[in-house]
């Protein structure tokens, strides 16, 4: 039997990292591999999910508001913790370069991606997601992104090593398919792992956050970052319908000053609030992704730099995003749209 190793953003308390992370492990299985993610945590990229409040910071006022914090959001941070080794299968920690090396040469074929694995933005100069010459498994990319609309020097040039020793590419926007061809690269434009599951798996993985009523109308919001205009439109749309609006971050930060911030939303729980909520707000790739999933409506609006991705997803499902926070009933959505967008990935991987 095959054996295939991701590598990917696994270590991360992001609902979006676990989720396509799952799903692209959960279809390679179903196709007969034998699929493990690399545990690859670099400490660089380890620090933003820890619950110590001294890798933050060393200011008394800070620390107490950190810990604070932590203090709150314990269950969540089980709930992820759970999900990684449970779900994800994570075993003991990949520190360095050369140890991670030395993993991936145990695989037959090593798979970086989904996710901005190839964005400097995030990873800094860890070269190791362009898998370098010394990995010998054959190499290929699935959906993997740059996240951003074009690349700096150190990105070009490890592409440009690295990435002709590849055996497949596959990008998951088609600004990465472009600027790889630039480069003189050819990749296919593939879905986001979560597409590779229907909406009868993500039914059976969803569950309620205990803190939520059975049968509970509610607003969801969810952003990564500060958006007052979703936050505008979220709270006047929950106060108009009566109806409480839920806020979510992976890490329980506290963003805005409206809606009640749930301290027990794991990634089961996330896609179970979004499929439930009576509307979503969102300036996120992959709670979009999982309100087309859903036919939810939908209001969007483009964290600064990232709105390529959506704008990638919308136009391979026949959709404009427009400039500015806009909502989108994606019940429109045909089905065929969904299921020919998922047999992008689907084609891909169905020859290794």
């Amino acid at each position: 039997m095959m054996k295939i190793g991701i590598l990917t953003f696994q270590f991360a308390h992001n609902y979006g990292a676990l989720l396509q992370a799952y799903a692209l492990k959960c279809y390679l299985n179903q196709l007969g591999y034998d699929v493990s993610i690399i545990n690859y945590t670099p400490e660089k990229l380890r620090k933003e999910y820890s619950m110590n409040p001294f890798a933050y910071s060393k200011n008394l006022k800070v620390l107490l508001s950190l810990s604070l914090r932590n203090y709150r959001r314990r269950k969540q941070n089980r709930l992820f913790t759970q999900f990684q080794n449970n779900e994800l299968g994570l075993r003991q920690r990949i520190l360095t370069s050369e140890e991670l090396i030395t993993a991936m040469n145990t695989y037959d074929v090593v798979s970086v991606g989904s996710d901005q694995v190839w964005n400097t933005n995030i990873t800094g100069d860890i070269k190791s997601y362009f898998l370098e010459k010394e990995v010998q498994a054959h190499k290929i990319s699935y959906a993997a992104s740059f996240g951003t609309d074009s690349i700096c020097t150190y990105q070009k040039n490890a592409v440009n090593e690295c990435l002709p020793l590849y055996s497949k590419i596959s990008v998951r926007e088609s600004q990465a398919k472009k600027i790889l061809e630039e480069e003189g690269i050819g990749a296919e434009l593939v879905c986001d792992p979560v597409f590779l599951l229907g909406r009868e798996a993500w039914d059976v993985f969803a569950r309620k956050p205990e803190s939520v009523a059975e049968a509970c109308r509610f607003v969801l919001l969810y952003g990564l970052s500060r958006n007052e205009n979703l936050e505008r439109a979220a709270a006047h749309y929950a106060e108009s319908e009566g109806i409480p609006l839920y806020v979510i971050h992976p890490t329980a930060q506290k963003l805005i000053s409206k809606g009640t911030l749930m301290y027990d939303a794991g990634p089961r729980e996330f896609v179970w609030l979004i499929r439930n909520a009576a509307k979503v707000y969102s300036n996120s790739f992959h709670a979009t992704a999982v309100s087309v999933l859903y036919s939810k409506t939908l209001v969007y609006d483009a964290a600064k730099g990232l709105g390529s991705r959506v704008a990638s997803l919308f136009g391979s499902l026949g959709l404009d995003l427009c400039e500015g926070v806009n909502e989108y009933d994606l019940s429109f959505v045909l089905e065929s749209k969904i299921e020919d967008y998922a047999q992008t990935g689907k084609a891909f991987l169905s020859n290794l």
